[in-house]
């Protein structure tokens, strides 16, 4: 059974900061969904939220906030799997039954996805299902993308049966934004052919690649061991179907397997996960609030490019704690007050 879990602002009657959404579909509005590969518990799920706020600029590597999450209008969610065991919060963080992550993933995307492309039967119009889609922004660890492959198959396969094209359907799924972190280049080259969602892989080459020796190392890296790769230049895919918005956004650092180091890794590497996600999901927010639709391959297209170049290399003379100080001062997200008088 999956549920979903929200952060809020921690307050004496929510001492941690996490509570279970219920009764609505949290894919209506811009969203940062992170998934866990392996069975989990609750905290785990509130620990791999954290993640995601430190990714996009809102929590400070070193645990602190770095704006209120209150005003942030987006939704910062776990996915949990299985049912939670107790009522109470502390007693559901001591743990949960496990299943399979696989189980009833099928029936998670006809809940939650369906909804965004099909209204009572029928599908809507392209331009509807690119904005509704485009509030999806998922971080997946390790193994995950396994899990998201398998939404990407079934939403494929349930827009053909309403009778989308396959150019339709590329379009739309592009706009889903997906950022798998520290996957092994086997599941990688297994799913990268089928997806059709825009994907920005965050890794670590000893980790994802098994990469040691300095020979190899030099030659990838060159000088300054962090490097922004369009798949089709990093390793060959068997097919021709690659995901025309991939990116593999790779450092050579410490193949420590772990969601919490990737923010510490490298140099520009946390400056630039932090540029890049605060950006993407900008990118939702302005288009879930406005009439003008701004495609995700302008964010995650040349412009990533454009922010390793800057980062990696005319930058490299900077620290790495002045690069993210400097980089988490100019993150902005516009506050629900600011969208309310807008609408208004």
């Amino acid at each position: 059974m999956f549920r979903f879990y929200r952060k809020v602002d921690k307050s004496e009657e929510n001492e941690y900061g996490i509570e279970l959404v219920e009764d609505e579909n949290p894919f209506e509005k811009p969203i940062f969904l992170s998934l866990l590969a392996l069975n989990q518990q609750i905290r785990d799920t509130n620990g791999s939220i954290s993640r995601a706020l430190e990714f996009a600029g809102i929590r400070l590597p070193s645990g602190e906030d770095n704006m209120p999450l209150k005003d942030i209008p987006v939704d910062f969610l776990g996915l949990s799997y299985g049912e939670p065991v107790g009522i109470k919060f502390k007693r559901i963080a001591s743990g949960d039954s496990l299943v399979s992550v696989s189980r009833g993933t099928e029936e998670f995307v006809k809940k939650y996805m369906f909804p965004l492309i099909s209204a009572d039967g029928k599908k809507r119009s392209v331009d509807e299902c690119r904005k509704n889609m485009r509030n999806i922004n998922i971080m997946c660890f390790c193994d995950a993308l396994i899990m998201v492959s398998s939404m990407n198959k079934t939403l494929v396969n349930e827009m053909s049966r309403l009778g989308f094209s396959e150019e339709e359907i590329d379009d739309i799924l592009s706009q889903v934004c997906i950022i798998p972190v520290g996957t092994e280049y086997s599941t990688i080259k297994s799913v990268i052919s089928d997806l059709k969602f825009t994907t920005l892989f965050v890794l670590d080459i000893k980790d994802s690649f098994g990469i040691s020796n300095e020979e190899s190392l030099k030659k990838l890296f060159g000088e300054f061991r962090e490097r922004c790769f369009k798949i089709k230049d990093a390793f060959s895919v068997s097919g021709d179907g690659t995901n025309k918005n991939s990116r593999l956004l790779i450092a050579n650092d410490d193949g420590n397997h772990s969601l919490s180091s990737f923010i510490h890794k490298g140099k520009a590497f946390p400056s630039i996960i932090v540029k890049t996600v605060s950006g993407i999901l900008n990118n939702s927010i302005s288009n879930n609030n406005s009439d003008m639709f701004i495609p995700l391959d302008s964010i995650v297209g040349d412009a990533l490019d454009q922010v390793c170049e800057t980062l990696i290399g005319m930058r490299r003379e900077e620290t790495k704690e002045d690069l993210l100080s400097d980089t988490l001062s100019r993150v902005t997200y516009p506050s629900k007050e600011e969208i309310s008088i807008k609408k208004n």
